[in-house]
């Protein structure tokens, strides 16, 4: 029998058995963070070290573990954006009412730098242009070292300001 089959037969679902278990209840991984994970760094395990804390704070964090050695990172963001035709000044700012949203993912080094990013959930009417492999790939390599200049460092979308 081919030794990559039973790899793959055997391991895999292991290691993403690990993988999910490893996240506390009534947190789910995101649609194909998983598979990035593992394609990246096969048999590691991701466990959430922050919790979604409030309204607004809607990031958790993963560290990304091999034999107990920090590999990488990840982690899952909530964004809120204006609704087209601008937002409504009239509701508090924790309420989504006026707002829409995209969540998105990023796998990192251990040095912090993007190594995969990815939005899974866009909910807004305008702007899926940032959904586009091709956009999402200018981020790769980037560690927040320095600022973004848009039209410099980075492309930006018409029709964003909204």
């Amino acid at each position: 029998m081919n030794i990559k089959l039973i790899l793959k037969t055997l391991l895999l679902p292991a290691a993403t058995f690990l993988l999910v278990s490893a996240l506390p209840a009534g947190i789910k991984m995101p649609p194909d963070m998983e598979s990035v994970i593992q394609k990246k760094w096969p048999g590691c395990q991701a466990t959430v070290i922050t919790k979604k804390i409030g309204s607004e704070d809607n990031t958790v964090l993963y560290k990304i573990l091999q034999s107990s050695e920090i590999i990488g990172w990840a982690y899952t963001r909530r964004v809120f954006s204006c609704r087209a035709g601008g937002c409504d000044q009239q509701h508090e700012a924790s309420s989504t009412t006026a707002r829409e949203y995209f969540e998105y993912f990023a796998i990192l080094d251990k040095k912090y730098s993007i190594l995969e990013l990815k939005v899974y959930n866009y909910a807004a009417t305008h702007g899926q242009e940032i959904c586009s492999k091709a956009w999402l790939k200018q981020f790769k390599g980037y560690n927040g070292s320095t600022p973004l200049r848009y039209g410099k460092d980075i492309d930006g979308i018409s029709g964003a300001t909204i």
